[in-house]
């Protein structure tokens, strides 16, 4: 269902998925972006997180699944790369732990294939083609929703005149940052709220032994 709504969103729409907890739903926007980097060297993903180290942690299984001589990545990396090569960062093509651009960019400049970064944090770069937040808030940041939202639209929703934006999370409680997303854009043409539920309210009923 994720990647179906991923599929179907287009330029300068914002979509909000809201999934229950250990829903799988990094490690399936983990797949998604390896996906699009694949058909389009050239795109430009921005991946937040609530810290940089989640954000981190995704870039870093992006950029092992185009390098690591695993059997089961050996074949993505084969139809689809290379995505990285000795001495690229010569060209302005960086791989770091922060940012990377792939091997096969046709453009060496400042926006980065996929840089991850912490929602609060400054963003680098003129252009994002996608905007990916996972995970945005959680129990430790819960006051901290008026700043989240700030920081999205003064820093983030500013980064590219087409951008598409992909909000995925599960819900800490009344007033947090996607409660405060379906009040304010709830009416708006380019909003749409996706919630997918765990399981339907229906509990069969088991026969008698």
């Amino acid at each position: 269902r994720l990647v179906q709504i991923l599929d179907k969103i287009g330029p300068r729409e914002v979509v909000l998925v809201l999934l229950w907890p250990e829903a799988g739903k990094t490690a399936t926007l983990e797949d998604w972006v390896c996906r699009k980097i694949a058909f389009d060297p050239d795109v430009r993903i921005t991946y937040l997180g609530e810290s940089t180290d989640h954000a981190k942690r995704v870039l870093g299984f992006v950029k092992d699944r185009m390098t690591q001589q695993e059997p089961e990545w050996i074949t993505y990396q084969e139809k689809f790369g290379p995505f990285y090569v000795q001495g690229q960062e010569d060209d302005n093509k960086p791989w770091t732990q922060n940012y990377v651009t792939v091997y096969k960019a046709s453009r060496a400049e400042r926006d980065r294939t996929i840089q991850c970064r912490a929602v609060t944090s400054r963003a680098y770069g003129s252009r994002v083609d996608y905007l990916i937040c996972d995970d945005l808030q959680s129990r430790q940041t819960y006051t901290q929703t008026d700043k989240i939202m700030d920081a999205l639209r003064q820093t983030y929703f500013t980064r590219g005149k087409r951008m598409t934006t992909v909000i995925v999370g599960n819900r800490i409680g009344p007033g947090d940052i996607y409660e405060k997303m379906i009040e304010e854009w709830g009416d708006k043409e380019w909003f749409r709220l996706v919630q997918l539920q765990a399981a339907s309210g229906d509990v069969p009923t088991v026969p008698d032994a």
